[in-house]
Protein backbone atom coordinates (compact mmCIF):
# COMPACT_ATOMS: atom_id res chain seq x y z
CA UNK A 1 0.00 0.00 0.00
CA UNK A 2 2.50 2.61 0.92
CA UNK A 3 4.30 1.78 -2.71
CA UNK A 4 1.85 2.35 -4.49
CA UNK A 5 0.80 5.45 -2.46
CA UNK A 6 4.41 6.61 -3.62
CA UNK A 7 3.92 5.58 -7.28
CA UNK A 8 0.57 7.87 -7.05
CA UNK A 9 2.79 10.89 -5.58
CA UNK A 10 5.62 10.27 -8.47
CA UNK A 11 2.40 10.72 -11.18
CA UNK A 12 0.73 13.63 -9.45
CA UNK A 13 4.40 15.40 -9.28
CA UNK A 14 4.98 14.55 -12.84
CA UNK A 15 1.39 15.69 -14.27
CA UNK A 16 2.12 18.64 -12.35
CA UNK A 17 5.10 20.02 -13.95
CA UNK A 18 3.48 18.79 -17.66
CA UNK A 19 0.69 21.08 -16.54
CA UNK A 20 3.23 24.23 -15.92
CA UNK A 21 5.11 23.49 -18.81
CA UNK A 22 1.69 24.40 -20.70
CA UNK A 23 0.84 26.99 -18.59
CA UNK A 24 4.01 29.21 -19.62
CA UNK A 25 4.02 27.83 -23.89
CA UNK A 26 0.27 28.99 -23.93
CA UNK A 27 0.51 32.38 -21.59
CA UNK A 28 0.39 35.63 -23.78
CA UNK A 29 4.36 37.00 -23.63
CA UNK A 30 2.91 40.47 -22.78
CA UNK A 31 1.47 39.73 -19.95
CA UNK A 32 3.94 37.21 -18.77
CA UNK A 33 6.34 40.34 -18.40
CA UNK A 34 3.72 42.31 -17.01
CA UNK A 35 3.15 40.02 -14.27
CA UNK A 36 6.70 39.39 -13.51
CA UNK A 37 7.31 43.55 -12.98
CA UNK A 38 4.15 42.89 -10.19
CA UNK A 39 5.65 40.31 -8.11
CA UNK A 40 7.65 42.48 -6.03
CA UNK A 41 4.60 44.76 -5.28
CA UNK A 42 2.77 41.53 -4.38
CA UNK A 43 5.25 39.88 -2.26
CA UNK A 44 5.77 42.61 -0.28
CA UNK A 45 2.15 42.74 0.99
CA UNK A 46 1.73 38.97 1.36
CA UNK A 47 5.07 39.86 3.88
CA UNK A 48 4.23 42.57 5.70
CA UNK A 49 0.92 40.84 6.59
CA UNK A 50 2.71 38.00 7.26
CA UNK A 51 5.46 39.98 9.66
CA UNK A 52 2.81 41.93 10.99
CA UNK A 53 0.84 38.54 12.15
CA UNK A 54 -2.49 40.59 10.59
CA UNK A 55 -4.08 36.68 9.93
CA UNK A 56 -3.90 35.87 13.37
CA UNK A 57 -5.35 38.79 13.98
CA UNK A 58 -8.19 38.10 11.94
CA UNK A 59 -8.36 34.37 13.08
CA UNK A 60 -10.88 35.59 15.57
CA UNK A 61 -13.08 37.12 13.07
CA UNK A 62 -13.26 40.47 10.68
CA UNK A 63 -11.91 43.69 11.46
CA UNK A 64 -11.86 47.49 10.81
CA UNK A 65 -8.65 48.69 9.73
CA UNK A 66 -8.68 51.21 12.93
CA UNK A 67 -9.52 48.11 15.32
CA UNK A 68 -6.60 46.76 13.74
CA UNK A 69 -3.96 49.45 13.87
CA UNK A 70 -4.66 49.70 17.51
CA UNK A 71 -3.82 45.84 18.15
CA UNK A 72 -0.76 46.01 15.66
CA UNK A 73 0.40 49.08 17.02
CA UNK A 74 0.30 50.66 13.20
CA UNK A 75 -0.33 54.41 11.30
CA UNK A 76 -4.13 53.82 10.84
CA UNK A 77 -4.99 55.42 7.46
CA UNK A 78 -1.25 53.41 5.75
CA UNK A 79 -2.49 50.08 7.16
CA UNK A 80 -5.95 50.89 5.88
CA UNK A 81 -4.09 50.96 2.12
CA UNK A 82 -2.39 47.71 2.78
CA UNK A 83 -4.86 45.79 3.81
CA UNK A 84 -6.93 47.03 0.41
CA UNK A 85 -4.12 46.01 -1.81
CA UNK A 86 -4.42 42.33 0.08
CA UNK A 87 -8.35 42.46 -0.66
CA UNK A 88 -7.02 42.36 -4.48
CA UNK A 89 -4.44 39.85 -4.24
CA UNK A 90 -7.46 38.16 -2.45
CA UNK A 91 -6.12 37.51 0.59
CA UNK A 92 -8.27 39.69 2.38
CA UNK A 93 -11.65 40.31 1.79
CA UNK A 94 -13.86 43.23 2.83
CA UNK A 95 -16.92 43.33 4.12
CA UNK A 96 -20.35 45.53 3.24
CA UNK A 97 -19.90 47.45 6.87
CA UNK A 98 -15.85 48.06 6.06
CA UNK A 99 -14.26 45.22 8.27
CA UNK A 100 -12.17 42.88 7.10
CA UNK A 101 -11.81 38.98 6.83
CA UNK A 102 -9.87 36.07 5.68
CA UNK A 103 -9.96 34.32 2.84
CA UNK A 104 -9.09 30.52 2.19
CA UNK A 105 -5.51 32.00 0.92
CA UNK A 106 -5.22 34.46 3.91
CA UNK A 107 -5.63 31.78 6.46
CA UNK A 108 -2.83 30.67 4.98
CA UNK A 109 -1.17 33.21 6.64
CA UNK A 110 -2.13 32.25 10.43
CA UNK A 111 0.68 30.88 12.92
CA UNK A 112 -1.67 27.98 13.42
CA UNK A 113 -2.82 26.94 10.48
CA UNK A 114 -2.20 23.07 9.99
CA UNK A 115 -0.39 24.39 6.44
CA UNK A 116 0.38 27.78 7.52
CA UNK A 117 3.21 29.52 5.03
CA UNK A 118 4.05 32.83 7.32
CA UNK A 119 7.04 31.52 8.87
CA UNK A 120 8.38 30.76 5.09
CA UNK A 121 6.65 34.22 3.97
CA UNK A 122 9.00 35.87 6.90
CA UNK A 123 12.12 34.21 5.76
CA UNK A 124 11.51 34.97 2.03
CA UNK A 125 10.92 38.80 2.91
CA UNK A 126 13.46 39.19 4.86
CA UNK A 127 15.96 38.05 2.60
CA UNK A 128 14.56 39.92 -0.40
CA UNK A 129 16.62 42.98 -0.14
CA UNK A 130 19.06 41.07 -1.20
CA UNK A 131 17.72 40.37 -4.46
CA UNK A 132 18.53 44.21 -5.85
CA UNK A 133 21.79 43.18 -5.17
CA UNK A 134 22.18 40.74 -8.03
CA UNK A 135 23.36 43.44 -10.96
CA UNK A 136 26.06 44.18 -8.91
CA UNK A 137 26.71 40.64 -7.73
CA UNK A 138 26.89 38.89 -10.65
CA UNK A 139 29.57 41.47 -12.02
CA UNK A 140 32.05 41.02 -9.41
CA UNK A 141 31.52 37.39 -8.26
CA UNK A 142 30.02 38.59 -4.56
CA UNK A 143 27.05 36.76 -2.58
CA UNK A 144 23.93 39.20 -3.20
CA UNK A 145 22.70 39.14 0.70
CA UNK A 146 26.25 39.31 1.98
CA UNK A 147 26.81 42.87 -0.24
CA UNK A 148 23.43 44.31 0.48
CA UNK A 149 23.22 43.10 4.46
CA UNK A 150 27.69 42.63 5.58
CA UNK A 151 27.18 39.14 6.73
CA UNK A 152 26.31 36.26 6.34
CA UNK A 153 22.57 35.24 6.36
CA UNK A 154 23.22 32.82 9.36
CA UNK A 155 25.05 35.19 11.55
CA UNK A 156 21.47 37.85 10.61
CA UNK A 157 19.31 35.12 11.70
CA UNK A 158 21.27 34.80 14.81
CA UNK A 159 20.35 38.30 15.25
CA UNK A 160 16.88 38.25 14.87
CA UNK A 161 14.91 36.10 16.96
CA UNK A 162 11.99 35.85 14.79
CA UNK A 163 13.22 35.41 11.52
CA UNK A 164 15.38 32.54 13.32
CA UNK A 165 12.25 30.62 14.37
CA UNK A 166 10.39 31.31 11.38
CA UNK A 167 13.24 29.21 9.54
CA UNK A 168 13.49 26.53 11.60
CA UNK A 169 10.03 26.29 12.65
CA UNK A 170 9.73 26.12 8.61
CA UNK A 171 11.79 23.14 8.23
CA UNK A 172 10.49 21.60 10.97
CA UNK A 173 6.21 19.75 11.69
CA UNK A 174 6.64 18.54 8.20
CA UNK A 175 5.68 15.54 9.58
CA UNK A 176 4.55 13.57 5.55
CA UNK A 177 8.18 14.91 4.05
CA UNK A 178 9.91 13.20 7.08
CA UNK A 179 8.43 10.48 7.37
CA UNK A 180 8.74 10.25 3.43
CA UNK A 181 12.86 10.74 3.90
CA UNK A 182 12.88 8.56 6.70
CA UNK A 183 11.63 5.44 4.30
CA UNK A 184 14.33 5.66 2.00
CA UNK A 185 16.94 5.71 4.90
CA UNK A 186 18.44 1.95 5.20
CA UNK A 187 18.31 2.54 9.49
CA UNK A 188 16.48 -0.70 11.26
CA UNK A 189 20.01 -1.61 12.18
CA UNK A 190 21.62 1.67 13.18
CA UNK A 191 23.13 2.43 16.86
CA UNK A 192 23.65 5.66 16.58
CA UNK A 193 21.99 8.21 13.99
CA UNK A 194 23.91 11.98 14.06
CA UNK A 195 21.79 14.81 12.09
CA UNK A 196 24.31 17.15 11.19
CA UNK A 197 22.48 20.60 11.44
CA UNK A 198 19.52 18.70 11.79
CA UNK A 199 17.37 21.94 13.26
CA UNK A 200 14.83 21.30 15.92
CA UNK A 201 15.23 17.44 15.03
CA UNK A 202 12.48 16.45 12.97
CA UNK A 203 13.95 14.13 10.54
CA UNK A 204 16.11 12.76 13.12
CA UNK A 205 12.91 11.66 15.23
CA UNK A 206 11.78 10.17 12.40
CA UNK A 207 14.41 8.33 11.48
CA UNK A 208 14.69 6.77 15.59
CA UNK A 209 11.02 5.37 14.77
CA UNK A 210 12.93 3.47 11.65
CA UNK A 211 15.32 2.36 13.94
CA UNK A 212 14.01 1.22 17.29
CA UNK A 213 17.16 0.25 19.31
CA UNK A 214 19.07 3.22 17.89
CA UNK A 215 19.91 6.36 20.28
CA UNK A 216 20.27 9.92 17.95
CA UNK A 217 22.34 13.14 18.37
CA UNK A 218 20.87 16.49 16.87
CA UNK A 219 24.18 18.52 16.13
CA UNK A 220 23.48 22.42 15.31
CA UNK A 221 24.63 25.97 16.64
CA UNK A 222 23.81 26.40 20.16
CA UNK A 223 21.31 29.13 19.74
CA UNK A 224 19.58 26.52 17.22
CA UNK A 225 19.58 23.51 20.36
CA UNK A 226 18.52 25.59 22.51
CA UNK A 227 15.35 26.32 20.33
CA UNK A 228 15.36 22.17 19.79
CA UNK A 229 15.60 21.20 23.67
CA UNK A 230 12.02 23.19 24.05
CA UNK A 231 10.35 21.31 21.41
CA UNK A 232 11.83 17.91 21.87
CA UNK A 233 9.76 15.35 23.93
CA UNK A 234 11.21 13.63 27.28
CA UNK A 235 12.08 10.03 26.70
CA UNK A 236 12.65 10.18 22.47
CA UNK A 237 16.21 8.86 22.57
CA UNK A 238 18.13 12.34 21.27
CA UNK A 239 21.24 13.72 22.84
CA UNK A 240 21.05 17.57 22.04
CA UNK A 241 24.70 18.68 21.12
CA UNK A 242 25.79 22.34 20.18
CA UNK A 243 28.76 23.22 17.77
CA UNK A 244 29.80 24.12 14.73
CA UNK A 245 30.18 21.81 11.73
CA UNK A 246 33.39 23.65 10.27
CA UNK A 247 35.00 22.65 13.29
CA UNK A 248 33.69 19.39 14.02
CA UNK A 249 30.76 16.94 14.04
CA UNK A 250 30.37 14.42 16.96
CA UNK A 251 32.14 10.98 16.52
CA UNK A 252 31.99 7.49 16.47
CA UNK A 253 28.32 7.11 14.88
CA UNK A 254 27.33 4.54 12.32
CA UNK A 255 24.90 6.70 10.47
CA UNK A 256 25.33 10.59 9.53
CA UNK A 257 22.41 12.64 8.20
CA UNK A 258 23.18 15.38 6.18
CA UNK A 259 19.25 17.02 5.28
CA UNK A 260 19.65 20.29 2.54
CA UNK A 261 22.76 21.51 4.62
CA UNK A 262 25.62 21.39 2.00
CA UNK A 263 23.33 23.25 -0.96
CA UNK A 264 23.86 26.29 1.63
CA UNK A 265 27.86 26.70 1.39
CA UNK A 266 30.20 26.66 -1.75
CA UNK A 267 32.35 24.06 -2.94
CA UNK A 268 35.40 24.37 -0.51
CA UNK A 269 32.79 24.60 2.75
CA UNK A 270 30.91 21.77 1.58
CA UNK A 271 33.91 19.95 1.05
CA UNK A 272 34.94 20.73 5.17
CA UNK A 273 31.98 19.69 6.53
CA UNK A 274 31.90 16.43 4.47
CA UNK A 275 35.90 15.86 5.54
CA UNK A 276 34.67 16.44 9.47
CA UNK A 277 32.01 13.92 8.87
CA UNK A 278 34.53 11.49 7.42
CA UNK A 279 36.92 12.09 10.45
CA UNK A 280 34.29 11.20 12.69
CA UNK A 281 31.98 8.33 11.01
CA UNK A 282 32.89 4.69 11.81
CA UNK A 283 34.67 2.52 8.81
CA UNK A 284 31.66 0.93 8.04
CA UNK A 285 29.61 3.35 8.67
CA UNK A 286 27.03 5.66 6.15
CA UNK A 287 26.49 9.08 5.48
CA UNK A 288 23.22 10.15 3.78
CA UNK A 289 22.77 13.28 1.62
CA UNK A 290 19.41 14.49 0.90
CA UNK A 291 19.42 17.56 -1.31
CA UNK A 292 18.12 18.65 -4.81
CA UNK A 293 20.09 17.20 -8.02
CA UNK A 294 20.28 20.09 -10.19
CA UNK A 295 18.97 18.98 -13.55
CA UNK A 296 21.48 19.02 -16.93
CA UNK A 297 18.87 21.43 -18.93
CA UNK A 298 16.53 23.54 -17.32
CA UNK A 299 12.99 21.97 -18.51
CA UNK A 300 13.72 18.85 -16.86
CA UNK A 301 13.01 20.87 -13.05
CA UNK A 302 12.50 24.39 -13.64
CA UNK A 303 12.51 24.28 -9.57
CA UNK A 304 15.50 23.25 -9.14
CA UNK A 305 16.78 25.66 -11.09
CA UNK A 306 14.95 28.45 -9.47
CA UNK A 307 17.03 26.97 -5.78
CA UNK A 308 19.99 27.27 -7.51
CA UNK A 309 19.92 31.14 -7.88
CA UNK A 310 18.04 31.51 -4.92
CA UNK A 311 21.22 29.67 -2.85
CA UNK A 312 23.13 31.98 -4.86
CA UNK A 313 21.41 35.00 -3.83
CA UNK A 314 20.57 34.34 -0.12
CA UNK A 315 23.50 31.94 1.07
CA UNK A 316 26.49 31.89 -1.50
CA UNK A 317 25.53 28.21 -1.60
CA UNK A 318 24.46 26.28 -5.10
CA UNK A 319 22.40 23.32 -5.94
CA UNK A 320 24.59 20.25 -7.31
CA UNK A 321 23.95 17.74 -10.09
CA UNK A 322 25.01 14.18 -9.55
CA UNK A 323 28.19 14.28 -11.03
CA UNK A 324 29.74 17.58 -8.54
CA UNK A 325 28.33 15.40 -5.73
CA UNK A 326 30.71 12.57 -6.88
CA UNK A 327 33.34 14.63 -7.63
CA UNK A 328 32.78 16.21 -3.64
CA UNK A 329 32.51 13.06 -1.77
CA UNK A 330 35.78 11.43 -3.57
CA UNK A 331 37.46 14.58 -1.95
CA UNK A 332 36.24 14.25 1.09
CA UNK A 333 36.96 9.93 1.51
CA UNK A 334 33.64 9.06 0.60
CA UNK A 335 32.23 6.62 -2.64
CA UNK A 336 28.72 7.44 -3.83
CA UNK A 337 27.04 3.98 -3.89
CA UNK A 338 23.23 4.88 -3.97
CA UNK A 339 20.96 8.07 -5.59
CA UNK A 340 17.67 7.98 -4.78
CA UNK A 341 15.26 9.85 -6.36
CA UNK A 342 11.87 10.59 -3.85
CA UNK A 343 8.33 11.75 -5.20
CA UNK A 344 9.61 15.29 -3.66
CA UNK A 345 12.22 17.67 -5.38
CA UNK A 346 14.93 15.76 -3.09
CA UNK A 347 16.92 13.29 -3.78
CA UNK A 348 18.27 10.82 -1.19
CA UNK A 349 22.49 9.98 -1.65
CA UNK A 350 24.20 7.30 0.16
CA UNK A 351 28.04 6.90 0.25
CA UNK A 352 30.07 5.08 2.29
CA UNK A 353 34.25 5.78 3.30
CA UNK A 354 36.73 4.52 0.84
Amino acid sequence: MMKLWFSLLLWMAGLQKKLKRWRHTTQDPHKMIMQHMLMPMNFQLVYVCARLGIADHLSYGPRSGAELAEKIGSEADTLYRLLRGLVMLEVLNEGHDGRFGLTSAGERLSTDHPASLRGQVIIEGDLARAWFDLLPAVQSGETPFRRCYGESVFDHFARDPLTAQAFNQNFSGKGMLHSLLAFYLDVENARTIVDVGGGYGDLLKEALKMSPKASGILFDLPHVIEGAVATLEAGNRVQCVAGNFFERVPSGADVYLLKTILHDWSDSQALAILKNCRVSIQEKGRLYIIEKILPERVEQAPEIVRSDLIMLVEVGGRERSEKEFHHLLRSAGFRLIRLLPTPLSLSILEAIPE
